[in-house]
């Protein structure tokens, strides 16, 4: 790129990060007057990691509806949002509860926010991506969410990040460690693996579930077998659906008391994926986006924010229409979705199948590319003069 335009390409990317970062500074200051107004249930979700770690240093079970534990009103009910991650995140809420609950939230979340502003831009940098890419990475509504509530959805972002730099720079290997990571943080993104197993890329899928399952029992060793029978009750629990912010299928169909119905749906959707990427083989890249768009759509449980995963993949791709269409779909901001004219049946159901198709959408995006795009750079082999000569 010619030094011109490419100072040009970075001054619109600046003034594309500065007008996108608008949103996210009014989070910062909407936390700030939240925990001002309501003390430590204004730290919002942060309140219930800070709760599981401070009940692991008392001995209580730090799946409970604790003391300190975010609640809030669902459908007229007050209800505890406890903390539901899985054990291996829970020596993280353990440092947490060093620090005042206050005082950590507000870190917490301004941390959040600094460290995906910056990691946007790099990835921004790194894949040329314009400036328009930028500013829609900017301005999701799942990172603007995730900052506001205090929640630690911006772990996800930096894992697929992770996962999909070390992959670029010829560390194969150590990307897959960093999947694993992330489907030991977030399990429904195990359907990642078999989607890149039949994809042919099985050594990444076989590394990334052993190092999976190796970081799964770390809080067995450190909590005893029992932590995971806590969880699992706590996940027992029916979820909280108050916002239609989810984008699994089985979910849509819970919502209108339908929840095997829901996940004979996604099992069949998951399948007949599978059956596709088996067939097409795409190459590691646009299979792994379309492992992640699985592990939102058919999982048993997933939000919104969890579309996090899919940024690097975006910023990296040339946006076709389905790739195009689903992004732009995910800007809508969940709130609108939620309004109160919206619980008409017709329309709730429209609304609560909303991000389902976004994903829907940006999986066929992933997949359904010409196969010349998904080969795999090949070095060229450097011919030895014994094999010129027998040419």
């Amino acid at each position: 790129m010619p030094p011109r335009l490419a100072n040009l390409h970075r001054a619109a990317a600046l003034a594309a990060a500065l007008v996108a970062a608008v949103p996210l500074l009014l989070a910062l200051w909407g936390y700030f007057l939240s925990v001002r107004a309501h003390g430590p249930w204004g730290t919002q979700v942060f309140s219930s990691y800070w709760a599981s770690g401070h009940a692991l240093a008392t001995g209580a079970n730090p799946y409970d509806w604790l003391p300190e534990t975010y609640s809030g009103y669902v459908n007229g009910k007050l209800v505890g949002d406890i903390n539901l991650n899985p054990p291996l995140f829970l020596p993280v809420c353990q440092l947490f509860a060093q620090v005042p609950l206050m005082l950590g939230g507000f870190g917490f979340m301004v941390a959040s926010a600094l460290l995906y502003v910056a990691l946007a831009w790099m990835l921004a940098q790194r894949t040329h991506a314009h400036a328009g890419k930028l500013a829609w990475a900017l301005l999701l509504p799942p990172m603007v969410d995730t900052v506001a509530m205090g929640q630690n959805y911006i772990l996800l972002f930096v894992l697929a990040l992770g996962a999909w730099r070390l992959k670029a720079i010829g560390r194969p290997v150590a990307s897959a460690v960093v999947l694993g990571l992330l489907i030991a943080f977030k399990p429904n993104f195990a359907l990642v693996l078999p989607a890149l197993f039949l994809a042919g890329h099985r050594r990444p899928a076989l590394i990334a579930g052993c190092a999976a399952a190796g970081a799964s029992l770390l809080p067995v060793l450190l909590y005893g077998p029992g932590i995971y029978a806590q969880w699992l009750h706590a996940l027992a629990e029916p979820p909280r659906l108050g916002r239609p912010m989810a984008t699994a299928l089985p979910i849509l169909l819970r919502k209108f008391d339908q929840p095997l119905p829901g996940v004979i749906l996604g099992a069949v959707v998951y399948l007949a994926a599978l059956a596709w990427i088996w067939q097409r083989r795409p190459a590691f890249a646009p299979a792994l986006a379309a492992g992640y768009a699985l592990g939102l759509a058919c999982a048993p449980l997933a939000w919104f924010n969890y579309a996090l995963v899919l940024v690097p993949s975006l910023m990296e791709r040339r946006w076709t229409l389905p790739l195009a269409a689903g992004a732009l779909m995910l800007l809508v901001p969940v709130e609108w979705l939620g309004r109160p004219g919206l619980d008409q049946p017709l329309l709730a159901t429209l609304a609560w199948s909303y991000f389902p198709a976004a994903i829907v959408l940006l999986f066929f995006g992933f997949m359904a590319r010409p196969a010349e795009a998904d080969a795999e750079p090949v070095t060229p082999r450097r011919s030895s003069p014994a094999a010129a000569r027998s040419g």
